[in-house]
């Protein structure tokens, strides 16, 4: 019979063995990171891709703000009048901002992986902003608003409704099934991305051709991102391929 001294040591045993595998990751992290930053070409195209997508950041959120105060046509969908219009803004967050943290984390063990979704994200932005120039949209008949619970503090988003074409949701999701290492993590994400998809759908918060799309858009920016990261990879830096 196991006792009372058997499981608190058994208890302290595993804490100890958890934090001595928390050290372990974050040193394994930074030993490559260093390794990275000691090329010059990725220390200087990974600081100025962040640099692009934080600014990149900053005008699509100025930029929604015209979008939402203009005018659009509403798509005759051949898949939403055949779905319930639900409120699942929850769950649909829930698996967004999961996997987003999920991704982020994973691409910090390879930083040649990370720069390509850094450069792969500005040009989805890029992708988005056009998109919406050349297709303004209204939103589906029965839309369920789908408000961002994060996006409610007082300095970020309003509740938008006409950012519409392509869904960013999928994008990010079907993005980190591109950059991400290892087979299972593509498929989790992979997962993600069709999960998400289905649930703006049942939302009416997109168009089909909304999430349809988006995956076209990332696969197409992912493809130029890495044809273009030359010489930003090295011996024993992972995420090189």
């Amino acid at each position: 019979m196991l006792s009372f001294q058997g499981l608190c040591c058994g208890r302290e045993w595993a804490e100890e063995h958890t934090r001595i595998t928390d050290r372990v990751i974050v040193l394994v992290i930074i030993d490559r990171w260093r390794k990275a930053w000691q090329l010059h070409a990725f220390r200087n195209q990974c600081a100025l891709s962040v640099a692009i997508l934080i600014a990149s950041l900053v005008i699509l959120r100025l930029f929604l703000d015209h979008v939402e105060t203009g005018r659009g046509v509403v798509l005759d969908d051949p898949i939403l009048p055949y779905l319930p219009a639900l409120d699942l803004k929850w769950i649909t967050y829930a698996v967004t901002y999961s996997g987003i943290l999920l991704g982020i984390a994973s691409l910090c063990f390879y930083p040649f992986a990370f720069l390509l979704a850094v450069r792969s994200s500005i040009l989805v932005v890029v992708f988005r902003v056009l998109s919406l120039i050349t297709l303004p949209l209204d939103p589906p008949a029965g839309m369920v608003p789908l408000v961002d619970p994060i996006m409610q503090l007082p300095f970020a988003y309003p509740n938008l409704t006409r950012d519409l074409f392509f869904s960013w949701q999928t994008a990010a999701m079907t993005l980190f099934a591109l950059t991400v290492e290892g087979k299972d993590m593509k498929l989790i994400f992979s997962v993600f991305a069709v999960l998400v998809s289905l649930l703006l759908l049942l939302q009416h918060a997109q168009y089909t051709i909304s999430v349809a799309a988006a995956p076209c858009f990332v696969y197409a920016a992912y493809g130029i991102a890495k044809a273009v990261t030359v010489g930003a990879s090295g011996p024993g830096i992972p995420g090189t391929r």
